[in-house]
């Protein structure tokens, strides 16, 4: 017999605040503030990359990558060129996941959104972003 799992699916709200606000008001269960500073921020960059797809002219498509053992957050792509996988964490983030995401999807890059850094560095084919820089897209 094949044992299968289903993924826990994930909600995200229009801002990082709502869902802050709805947290607080039905009795927030996670008692660690980096594990919960970390949901904040994963909210934070899918409505940023939910709001760029909507944009005019571009033609951005928002994935979630929910069926993979080593999903990335997100997977960002344009027309029909390359995807672009997203990883989204507070402290420090492994590159095993971005790097198996890049390697699946023969993406040329891959973004990690992250504090460890306060500037936009690229070290080989990942990209790591400050969140409060990517805040300003």
């Amino acid at each position: 017999m094949i044992k299968t799992y289903e993924k826990t699916k994930k909600y995200y709200f229009a801002t990082s605040s709502i869902r802050n606000a709805l947290s607080e008001n039905s009795g927030n269960t996670i008692n660690d503030i980096k594990q919960y500073g970390g949901i904040l921020l994963e909210n934070h960059v899918a409505s940023i990359l939910f709001n760029f797809t909507q944009r005019g002219n571009d033609c951005f498509t928002l994935y979630y990558d929910a069926n993979k053992k080593r999903n990335v957050d997100f997977i960002l792509q344009r027309d029909f060129k390359n995807p672009v996988p997203i990883e989204v964490g507070r402290g420090r983030k492994d590159k095993k996941q971005i790097t198996h995401a890049i390697n699946s999807y023969g993406a040329d890059y891959g973004i990690i959104i992250s504090d460890t850094t306060t500037n936009i560095e690229k070290h080989n084919n990942i990209i790591y972003v400050p969140p409060k820089t990517f805040s300003f897209l």
